[in-house]
C-alpha cells in the first residue's frame, strides 16, 4: 500500500474516532421509541407511543430551518398497578413556543417505577418560511 493511501486511511480513521467518541460519551437521550416528520403548510407533527417500563423519557423537536420557532407540548399518562397519573394535570395543558431545536426531559406526574406510560408529543413550526418539523420520543 502506498504512503498516500495509508495517509488517507489514517485521516479517515481519525475522523471516524472524532465523530463517534462524543456521541458515545455524551450518553444521548436514549432509545428512540417514536417519531413523526411532517412537511405540510404549516409543518405539524404528532407522535404518540406507549412505553413499557419507562425510564427517563425525553422529547426532541427539530425544525427546518434549524433555528425556527417551534410551538410544542406533551402529555404523559402513566400506570403502575391500579395507580394512574397524568402530566400535565387535567385542564392545565399549554403549549410552549421556543427557538429550536427543543430537547426536554418529560415529566410523568410523580408516579415512580411506572409499568407503562402513554406519551404524546406535538410540534408545529410557526414561521412562514418553515419547511419541516420532526418530533421524537426517547426512553433511557
Amino acid at each position: 500500500m502506498s504512503r498516500v493511501r495509508l495517509s488517507i486511511a489514517a485521516v479517515a480513521i481519525g475522523l471516524l474516532v472524532v465523530a463517534v467518541v462524543p456521541a458515545v460519551s455524551s450518553g444521548g437521550p436514549g432509545k428512540l421509541v417514536g417519531k413523526d416528520t411532517n412537511k405540510s403548510d404549516p409543518p405539524l407533527a404528532v407522535v404518540q407511543e406507549t412505553v413499557k417500563n419507562p425510564g427517563k423519557l425525553t422529547a426532541v423537536v427539530t425544525g427546518s430551518p434549524k433555528s425556527a420557532k417551534i410551538q410544542w407540548g406533551y402529555t404523559t399518562d402513566c400506570v403502575r398497578g391500579d395507580e394512574t397519573s397524568e402530566w400535565p394535570p387535567p385542564g392545565t395543558h399549554t403549549d410552549k413556543i421556543e427557538k429550536g431545536p427543543v430537547r426536554e426531559k418529560l415529566k410523568t406526574g410523580g408516579l415512580p417505577n411506572a409499568d407503562e406510560c402513554t406519551v404524546a408529543v406535538s410540534g408545529k413550526l410557526t414561521a412562514k418560511s418553515a419547511k419541516k418539523v420532526t418530533v421524537k420520543i426517547f426512553n433511557k
